[in-house]
């Protein structure tokens, strides 16, 4: 079964290049501030988060200790503060890793998240099944034009490829 990352970055181009880097490999779900992650986890449940710490709505941590309260979830840090004591700090605060921004290999995301899944017990199976969903919204769920939220997307992305005209 393909794992499911939701990736939460407040950037829309950096959003789209991490989408871009992963689709292949994983089924994406992809939020740009934390009251929308917060509201989206409660109908869908991915197998890892990709989290830029600087999100609206609140800072990364407090959004990691609000998940963690409802279940366990592997949290990766994306963040421009990549030295040994942030690592150390994000560690201790529920992070299971950290990966720097700007990315100076995306392989080493990818391997991040790999080894993630893998200590999670998490599935990892390349695929090309892929959902660009930057903007979710779920009154827009019947436009095929438009965004789609995860609920709305979940039945088609066992069927083959699902791709919006924001991707």
């Amino acid at each position: 079964m393909l794992s499911t990352v939701c990736v939460v970055e407040r950037d829309q181009d950096n959003g789209r290049r991490i989408k871009d880097l992963l689709h292949n490999r994983f089924l994406i779900i992809a939020y740009s501030d934390a009251p929308s992650v917060l509201e989206g986890l409660n109908t869908f449940s991915p197998d890892l988060l990709v989290l830029d710490l600087s999100v609206p709505g609140l800072d990364g941590a407090a959004l990691v200790e609000q998940i963690h309260r409802q279940r366990e979830l592997p949290v990766i840090a994306l963040t421009a503060h990549a030295s040994h004591v942030d690592r150390k700090r994000l560690l201790a605060q529920g992070f299971s890793d950290q990966v720097a921004k700007p990315f100076a290999d995306p392989a080493f995301l990818v391997a991040t998240i790999e080894r993630c899944l893998a200590r999670s017990g998490g599935t990892r199976l390349a695929s090309t099944l892929s959902l660009d969903l930057l903007n979710l919204h779920a009154d827009r769920a019947s436009d095929p034009g438009r965004a789609l939220s995860p609920a709305a997307c979940e039945p088609r992305a066992r069927a083959g490829r699902v791709r919006t005209a924001s991707g």
